[in-house]
């Protein structure tokens, strides 16, 4: 189906004309899918009638998570800056 829309639109690849978005996406592709696979586990878990949460264990996983997504960003950036500038020397 996405090869056809691609080829109905005249293009061979998503985001052909837009390589800096294109980049974006593709570095917070790994981030945005640790975070819906905690997401998932974490409600999974949560609507367990057996399971019992305990704030301690709750505000670490935030903890972890929160220095895990500062730690993408700036990695997300420096790309994004290396990216910006192959594309403006072209």
């Amino acid at each position: 189906m996405l090869f056809s829309v691609l080829q109905t639109a005249g293009h061979k690849d998503l985001l052909e004309d837009d390589p800096y978005l294109k980049q974006r996406l593709r570095l917070r592709n790994s981030y945005i899918t640790t975070l819906n696979v905690c997401q998932a586990y974490t409600l999974k878990r949560i609507r367990d009638p057996s399971y019992n949460v305990t704030l301690r264990y709750v505000l670490t996983s935030l903890r972890r998570l929160r220095n895990r997504a500062k730690n993408s960003s700036s990695l997300t950036r420096l790309a994004s800056t290396r990216l910006d500038s192959k594309i403006h020397s072209s």
